[in-house]
């Protein structure tokens, strides 16, 4: 499924240099997404079900994890909501992830635990808020490539030219919350909702070893392609395959071959052109630990954490989350020490108690991602 364009753009692995050409449509596209502010004036609706299978590789090419889900995306114009499923052990985990046009909204359910006699369950759902426009990526669910495949149209028209950001998961996790981006160039599909047809993502790494005073070339980190299908006048990928690659040693010659460290590979069974979601922020059913990081960027690792029961996300303005976090950093006045107190031992048991569900199934799937 990988489109032969990306041949002549760079070498999968290898350094972005004399070898490799600039983006033929990247200029172009450019202009024609200034000239063409009517893109998405009329939102373009469609949902598409399929099935993913992610694949994991060490570098000496033996497969070091497989995993397969099932996944239902709905959008309508720049929202869109994705809903995935698959089986770890015997274990059902799922994983919903919304965008209302304002906030990202993400849904996670973990498979209980085995109850002990005389103890209560943990909370076994965690909902989160980020002030985002895409999903980060995340090691257990292919959310991030979903959305490049089904839901990116919009961002692609906006994105600055020459970068966007990766849809894998950093070795420098802190980086994805400062909207780190990578050098990339790509091709939009020319029909509406003008999706992405071949993606190339670069990196400027550093001499394995750690020495940072011999840097080397740019490389192709993945490579990302699709295949597409016409469905009410919109053409929608009838599946998509991205490919990562390990660093090209320096040493390395050119006929050498390079490493697949993972490669995710969707196909579309079934897509309809009407939107069948209206609500782009998953349902809360029973009990959810909801934590709003909508300012974890400039107050990284903060969240606002609370229980939601009545099923409404409550989600309130940024102007309360900043005020809310001030008051949770300034110096507690006389006489309410003891009350800010209590209540903190209340929140921080709530948390160590869904932690204890958390950890040991999140320990699971990591070592089968």
């Amino acid at each position: 499924m990988v489109i032969p364009p990306l041949k002549r753009w760079t070498i999968p692995g290898r350094p972005f240099g004399t070898k490799t050409a600039t983006c033929p449509m990247l200029f172009s596209w450019l202009l024609l997404s200034m000239c063409a502010g009517g893109w998405f004036a009329s939102a373009q609706e469609y949902t598409v079900e399929g099935t993913l299978t992610h694949t994991a590789f060490l570098p000496n090419g033996a497969q070091l994890s497989k995993f397969r889900e099932a996944f239902r995306i709905s959008v309508e114009g720049g929202k869109w909501i994705i809903t995935e499923s698959g089986d770890v052990k015997g274990e059902r985990f799922r994983k919903e992830t919304g965008f209302d046009g304002t906030n990202l909204f993400q849904l996670i359910r973990f498979p209980p635990p085995v109850p002990i006699a005389g103890q209560p369950g943990p909370i076994t759902v965690h909902g989160s808020i980020n002030a985002q426009d895409m999903p980060a990526p995340d090691l257990m669910f292919s959310t991030s490539p979903l959305w490049l495949a089904f839901a990116s149209g919009s961002y692609f028209v906006e994105a600055e030219p020459g970068s966007v950001r990766p849809v894998w998961v950093l070795s420098e996790s802190h980086l994805w919350r400062t909207g780190f981006k990578v050098p990339s160039c790509w091709t939009l599909d020319p029909t509406a909702p003008h999706l992405p047809e071949a993606v190339a993502f670069y990196e400027k790494g550093e001499t394995p070893g750690g020495d940072a005073s011999k840097p080397f070339a740019l490389f192709t980190n993945a490579t990302y392609s699709a295949v597409f299908t016409n469905i009410g006048g919109l053409a929608v990928p009838s599946g998509f395959t991205l490919q990562r690659f390990y660093t090209a040693l320096p040493q390395q010659e050119d006929d050498q071959p390079v490493a697949l460290a993972a490669v995710d590979e969707a196909v579309a069974e079934a897509i309809t052109p009407v939107c069948e979601s209206r609500s782009f922020r998953p349902a809360l059913t029973g009990v959810v630990l909801v934590s709003d990081c909508r300012l974890d960027k400039p107050y990284p690792g903060y969240s606002a954490t609370y229980i939601v029961t009545n099923g409404d996300w409550n989600v309130v303005s940024a102007s309360q989350l900043a005020a809310r976090h001030e008051s949770a950093t300034s110096p507690p006045k006389a006489g309410t020490t003891a009350r800010t107190s209590a209540k903190r031992t209340a929140i921080l048991c709530i948390m160590v108690l869904a932690t204890g569900a958390f950890l040991p199934l999140m320990l699971k799937a990591t070592q089968n991602a």
